[in-house]
Formats: structure tokens, C-alpha cells, sequence
């Protein structure tokens, strides 16, 4: 069986999958010994295939989510997951840009960082 991923004008791997022969348009990836699931978190480059980087990880302490040196163009929401509702979502506009979040009423939320590619989105749940 054959690995092989389907690439995006960008290098990353929207899909990927194994079988008898490379389907069209696909390229093969000898000797991969991963998993289905690590395959489709890739980006190709010049260099070869590698894991994409994570969007930033969000530090919580008490009611403070901080999240530091975010590239520009990265997307964050905030989402009250026990009041089923967005609390805000905004775009980071500098370079290294770093944002506290203060959720100071009690209830759990959802906080989604999606920087821009090839940077896999972080989706952190949190309570306070």
C-alpha cells in the first residue's frame, strides 16, 4: 500500500489516504510509517513534508487567557459555550501581537486561534 497526499497551491495537505496506486493529481510518499491523522496535519515545502505549526496556545491563569506573539492575520473567538453564544472575534493587525482575554463570570467557554496558514487552528475549552 502506498501513502499519499493531495496538496494545496500553498503545500498543505487538505486530504491524504493509502491505497494499491496514487490516485490523479496526488503525490506518493514512500516510506511514511505515521498515521492517517498526522498525515493530514503536514504542509509540503522544498524541504520535504513536515507538521504544521500550531496556531498560539492560550495561558490561562483564574479568569485570564492570555495569548502571546501571534503572528498578524490570526483569527481569535470567543465562544460561551454554556450561554450558546460568540462573545467576540477579532484579527490581529501586528506582528507578535499578544492579547489578554478576561472571562470573569462563571461558565465554560470556547476559545478557537487560527493563525494564518500553513498554521493548524488551536481550539482550547476553559472553565471559570
Amino acid at each position: 500500500m502506498i501513502w499519499f497526499v493531495v496538496l494545496a497551491a500553498d503545500g498543505v495537505v487538505p486530504s491524504a489516504g493509502r491505497g494499491a496506486t496514487v490516485p490523479a493529481g496526488a503525490v506518493a510518499i514512500p516510506g511514511y510509517t505515521g498515521t492517517l491523522a498526522q498525515l493530514g496535519k503536514m504542509v509540503m515545502t522544498d524541504q520535504g513534508l513536515f507538521s504544521r505549526p500550531l496556531s498560539a496556545v492560550v495561558q490561562s491563569q483564574g479568569h485570564q487567557h492570555t495569548l502571546q506573539n501571534m503572528p498578524a492575520g490570526t483569527i481569535v473567538t470567543v465562544f460561551d459555550a454554556s450561554g450558546g453564544e460568540a462573545l467576540e472575534q477579532f484579527t490581529v493587525t501586528a506582528e507578535g501581537q499578544t492579547e489578554i482575554i478576561d472571562l470573569p463570570d462563571p461558565g465554560r467557554y470556547q476559545i478557537t486561534v487560527v493563525a494564518p496558514l500553513p498554521a493548524m487552528p488551536m481550539i482550547v475549552e476553559v472553565a471559570t
